[in-house]
C-alpha cells in the first residue's frame, strides 16, 4: 500500500467529533485539545443549523455546551433543548454535555436529555479520555 493511501485510511479511521459552543474562544480551545489527541474536529458557535452540520460532518460524537446564547436567531434554543433535538435527529450519534455549570446541574440535564455523558469545563484535562469513552458507549 502506498504511503498516501495509508495516510488516507488513517485519517478516515479517526473519530469525528462535532463541538457546539457559542463562545469562539472556548470552541477553539476545545478543538485544540481534541485535535491534539488525534480526533478529527469540526465545530460551530451557532445552535441554529448545528444538527445538520453535525450530520454532514458524519460525527461519531457531539460535544455540546449548555450555556448557548444563539445570538441573532431569536429562537431561544438553549443547550438542553438542542441536546434533545440532536439526540432525536442524529440517531446513533452520542451527545455529551460539556459546560461550566455546576456539576450537579450538568448531571441533572444529562439525565433529562439522554446525553451519553457530561463533563465540567473545570475538568478539561479529562476531555479526550471522556470523549473516547462516550464514542464507544452504547446509546
Amino acid at each position: 500500500m502506498a504511503p498516501s493511501e495509508k495516510m488516507r485510511l488513517a485519517v478516515e479511521a479517526r473519530d469525528r467529533i462535532f463541538v457546539v459552543d457559542d463562545r469562539r474562544e472556548s470552541l477553539e480551545l476545545t478543538t485544540r485539545l481534541l485535535e491534539g489527541d488525534g480526533f478529527l474536529v469540526e465545530g460551530t458557535t451557532e445552535a441554529m443549523g448545528a444538527t445538520n452540520r453535525a450530520r454532514a460532518f458524519k460525527a461519531d460524537l457531539v460535544i455540546l455546551d449548555l450555556d448557548l446564547n444563539d445570538r441573532g436567531t431569536n429562537i431561544g434554543l438553549r443547550g438542553e433543548n438542542l441536546a434533545s433535538v440532536m439526540r432525536n435527529q442524529l440517531q446513533g450519534v452520542p451527545v455529551a454535555l460539556y459546560s461550566a455549570k455546576d456539576a450537579a446541574e450538568i448531571r441533572r440535564i444529562a439525565a433529562m436529555t439522554g446525553a451519553v455523558g457530561w463533563l465540567s469545563k473545570n475538568e478539561s484535562h479529562r476531555l479526550c479520555d471522556a470523549a473516547r469513552l462516550w464514542i464507544r458507549r452504547p446509546i
